[in-house]
């Protein structure tokens, strides 16, 4: 992961978490998971390392739950990441929004054209701060916990 992923994650969460060290980016090096370009697209062999990445479920629930707005996350980028954020917001299971992000991680192994890159749209759910906060705190604990147990979720 690049310096700006490793600020985003340290500005948003307030700690660098457990699965950060053995993502496939930090290993890998390099700005393609962070465009200048709001018009680029994301290669396919980025989105093949986030598909195999042994941390994309970690990493996520990180990105579910801080509200990215930059970057890409589990292979996903900033809008599709919204949309599903907005789903557990509206209460469906986050078990299932979970699934179905990394079912798109998951097809995207063979992608070779890439995707475009898509912002969030500005200010995303807005009137539920409380409730993401409380989100945050709930999937960053779980999570890191499962972590450190030495049963990292791919």
């Amino acid at each position: 992961m690049d310096q700006t992923g490793r600020q985003l994650i340290s500005r948003a969460s307030g700690h660098t978490p457990a699965w950060h060290q053995d993502a496939a980016c930090a290993q890998v090096g390099g700005d393609w998971w962070f465009p200048d370009d709001p018009h680029e697209r994301i290669s396919g062999p980025v989105l093949r390392i986030c598909a195999d990445c042994p941390v994309r479920r970690s990493c996520l629930l990180f990105a579910l739950s801080v509200d990215v707005l930059h970057g890409v996350w589990a292979g996903m980028v900033p809008a599709e990441l919204w949309a599903l954020r907005q789903r557990v917001l509206d209460g469906e299971p986050a078990a299932s929004v979970v699934a179905d992000g990394l079912a798109t991680g998951d097809a995207r192994r063979t992608n070779r054209d890439g995707v475009a890159y898509r912002a969030a749209p500005w200010n995303p759910a807005l009137g539920d701060l409380d409730h993401q906060i409380e989100l945050v705190a709930r999937w960053s604990v779980v999570d890191d916990a499962v972590y450190e147990a030495g049963s990292p979720a791919a």
